[in-house]
């Protein structure tokens, strides 16, 4: 079994879906930018706050999306995003996502 944790990517959204900065790590993305951003635009549509409803309170929240496992945070300018597959322990790739955004937010 493999025990090693592996995101699939790392994603910085402005608050109208476009992207800020992309990484991904292996396939399917990976070299394959018209993959990549059509699964930013889903993912950017399924998370985003609609007109009326607010963000989840603490601003992050887990999502099933195209077979990936999505950790988000939303932030009133900047969407942050770690996915990765959907056997990936979440509670890991949320670890992750709050790393990163901690360290950004220094």
């Amino acid at each position: 079994a493999d025990l090693m944790h592996k995101m699939e990517g790392v994603l910085i959204l402005d608050s109208e879906g476009e992207r800020l900065f992309a990484h991904y790590y292996g396939a399917p993305f990976e070299g394959n930018v018209d993959k990549q951003l059509a699964f930013e635009k889903k993912v950017y549509d399924k998370t985003h706050p609609k007109n009326g409803v607010p963000p989840p309170k603490d601003g992050g929240d887990i999502s099933l999306i195209d077979s990936h496992t999505v950790i988000f945070r939303l932030d009133p300018e900047v969407y942050f995003y770690v996915f990765g597959a959907l056997s990936e322990n979440e509670i890991i790739m949320s670890e992750v996502l709050t790393c990163l955004v901690d360290v950004l937010g220094q």
